[in-house]
């Protein structure tokens, strides 16, 4: 008699959302293959995301729905070895033998940073779970035998599947290798596949359960194809390195172009045939190493960068949401996983939107490069990604007024609903972000003040932005900043000159 998975195959009933059809899947650098859905999305994983091996994603965003519907490959790894005092030998500095390390000396940043990483990095899929999903547990197996790689494995339903989200549900299968534990994740609105009752919520019997059913029992591991710059990864240069790591998760048909500098490298999917689209991406290219002059001419690094940043290009808004992006953004510099990420807005706002974006966005990633972990001012910062984002490049690479904030500003001033300067420069973060509308464009309205011929006559105003941002490298105490910069400063005299020069269309 057929029970639990049994039955959900076989008495299946059609469902209100369906996947159209399974496609086979195999990816040998990463050793697993796989019948996923045949209309979804291939979504690269995000740097960070190591335990990611594969996902993909409905396009629900384009139909309005907004609706969850994601599959995941995840593989969870042991724990490093550890000494037998139970410590993880993982980033241990070296210390030549008999010598004690003085305070400071023999240790690697980078080192302890990886050995933190290591000690809370999930080790099987509870513990993911614990960590992503505000879940402190599973919930028993479901009924029946369930293979995967031709083994037994584990299938769970999961009708609360995000602390946070009732309306998500999910399907899980869970099998382990002998040296990896995998889990195979579909994330789905929970409506869809299961239905209330008064035990609770019970996955309901339909196509679309048997679909994700079938899915997860083809679910195989493979041989892994070892490429020979696998075992030369220390040899390799910084840009190789970071090509190779890029690429390791990438879906097919991703490509990888390192910009003539190769101090960037631009990843996208665009089909040739979208040859706007290629045109847009190669733009990118060649605009990344001219407007890093401009960077480095005005913010001369700390040290040398040798990091070689990422820029990945979205197709569209859709894959672009897909991926991460903010809701209303056309960009953003994800600090965390050292990663700009961008999309061609030409639909909404044409080209010049876009490369505004990129130009601001990659502002915010070359300082986190050039001076480190500091984070200026939101005046400042964000008054400066906006500077930038007036960039031509069919100008030579001249800096104009960035429309988009001069509006606001003239409109703001003329109601007198301008934030006054002398509260403006020491606003934090969250003050900034309450009044974003007019606080951005008071804020390259600012930058673009002290950067005009106008404050150049004031020998003190010619020297606020200089002198804020070396005093903040120096140091790292933005309030110090705020005041060496300002000293000497008449707030009401500059505002005075700041609002006229708002008023006389900034000139």
């Amino acid at each position: 008699m057929l029970t639990g998975l049994g039955l959900l195959l076989v008495l299946a009933v059609p469902a209100a959302a369906q996947i159209k059809s399974l496609t086979s899947f195999e990816n040998e650098r990463l050793g697993f293959e796989m019948k996923v859905p045949s209309d979804w999305d291939a979504i690269p994983p995000q740097p960070g995301e190591d335990d990611v091996m594969g996902k993909w994603a409905k396009d629900t965003m384009a139909l309005g729905t907004g609706e969850r519907w994601e599959l995941e490959v995840l593989r969870f790894r042991p724990r490093a070895a550890t000494t037998p005092g139970g410590e993880s030998t993982a980033g241990a500095p070296d210390t030549p033998e008999g010598e004690t390390p003085a305070d400071g000396e023999g240790v690697n940043i980078k080192d302890l940073m990886a050995a933190y990483r290591e000690s809370q990095r999930p080790t099987n899929y509870l513990e993911h779970l614990k960590r992503h999903n505000q879940i402190e547990a599973l919930p028993e197996p479901m009924k029946g035998r369930f293979t995967m790689n031709k083994s037994d494995a584990k299938c769970y339903s999961m009708p609360t599947f995000w602390g946070w989200e009732p309306r998500v549900g999910g399907l899980v299968g869970v099998v382990h290798d002998g040296t990896y534990e995998w889990a195979v994740v579909y994330t789905v609105p929970k409506e869809k596949v299961f239905k209330e009752k008064r035990s609770g919520w019970v996955l309901e019997r339909s196509t679309l359960v048997s679909q994700m059913l079938k899915s997860l029992k083809s679910f195989r591991i493979i041989d892994r194809k070892v490429e020979p710059s696998d075992i030369a990864l220390d040899d390799m240069t910084e840009v190789d390195r970071k090509i190779y790591e890029v690429q390791e998760k990438l879906p097919k048909g991703w490509t990888i172009i390192p910009t003539p500098s190769k101090r960037y490298v631009v990843v996208h999917n665009i089909p040739q045939k979208k040859t706007s689209l290629i045109a847009f991406a190669n733009n990118l290219v060649k605009y990344l190493d001219e407007v890093r002059e401009l960077y480095e001419g005005l913010f001369p690094p700390r040290h040398e960068v040798t990091a070689v940043s990422v820029v990945r290009v979205c197709q569209d808004r859709e894959e672009y949401h897909q991926y991460g992006g903010p809701g209303g953004s056309a960009g953003y510099w994800n600090a965390s996983a050292e990663e700009l990420v961008i999309y061609d807005a030409s639909k909404e706002g044409g080209k010049a939107d876009s490369y505004s974006t990129l130009f601001h966005e990659a502002f915010h990633q070359y300082i986190y490069y050039a001076v480190g972990e500091i984070s200026p001012h939101s005046w400042f910062n964000e008054g400066y990604g906006d500077y930038f984002a007036g960039i031509d490049p069919k100008k030579g690479f001249r800096i104009d007024k960035f429309e988009w904030r001069t509006g606001v500003v003239k409109n703001a001033v003329a109601a007198g609903e301008n934030v006054p300067l002398k509260d403006l420069v020491k606003f934090s973060q969250r003050q900034y972000y309450a009044n974003p509308s007019v606080c951005y464009a008071q804020g390259w309205a600012l930058v673009y003040f002290l950067k005009s011929p106008v404050a150049a006559k004031n020998e003190r105003w010619a020297g606020i932005l200089d002198r804020y941002f070396d005093h903040l490298v120096a140091t790292g105490n933005k309030d110090e900043a705020v005041d060496v910069a300002y000293e000497g400063v008449d707030y009401d005299e500059l505002d005075a000159a700041y609002c006229e020069f708002i008023r006389r269309g900034f000139k």
